[in-house]
């Protein structure tokens, strides 16, 4: 699986490659049946059945899951982190999830979750909303993790700027907001 492409189900998408049916041969008096079948073959196959579909997260930036009921996104949106914790390393991925405190029992076992963790264990990426208490627990986390994210955008321009310097691979930060409302501010928007 190539780094944050996900799963979201199976569908019928377009071929990415080209198929050259035979050349159509002279006017003969018979028919060749093994170019009418190469003829047919590349038409069969322009669109392709039950193939992957992919949402890739680190070309896209950002994703919503709408639609459908309640707990079929929140089963989908459950499905998308296992996949995340799954097929990536705690060091490469870090989960940051921002849930309504109603719905902390649906979301709890993230928790456990290695890439809910800072480097040094020190911190869990979890936050509720609800009291004043978790919502100023969650503008803290976030606001640090926004001055982590400059930081690195600082870092990057600089490192672009000095191509002598390394360019050390940093974890990607994803973040599940269970509830539109939980994410907002001034800077909310420029992370869509």
């Amino acid at each position: 699986v190539d780094f944050l492409h996900l799963r979201l189900g199976t569908g019928e998408v377009a071929r990415s490659f080209k198929i050259e049916p035979p050349p159509t041969p002279p006017l003969t008096l018979e028919e060749d049946n093994l170019i009418n079948k190469g003829i047919q073959l590349e038409e069969d196959t322009r669109m392709l059945k039950d193939f992957p579909i992919l949402l890739p997260l680190n070309q896209t930036g950002s994703a919503g899951v709408i639609g459908g009921k309640p707990d079929e996104r929140m089963r989908m949106v459950h499905s998308l982190i296992m996949q995340i914790a799954t097929h990536h390393a705690p060091n490469d991925v870090k989960l940051v999830i921002v849930v309504r405190k109603s719905e902390y029992d649906q979301w709890q076992w993230v928790r456990w979750l290695p890439h809910n963790w800072s480097d040094d264990r020190k911190v869990r990426f979890f936050v509720t909303g609800g009291s004043k208490a978790a919502r100023d627990t969650r503008h803290a986390l976030l606001a640090d993790l926004e001055a982590t994210l400059q930081q690195r955008k600082m870092l990057a321009a600089d490192a672009r700027a000095n191509t002598d310097k390394p360019n050390n691979q940093q974890s990607a930060y994803l973040f599940v907001f269970a509830d539109r409302n939980l994410w907002s501010g001034p800077t909310a928007m420029q992370y869509a």
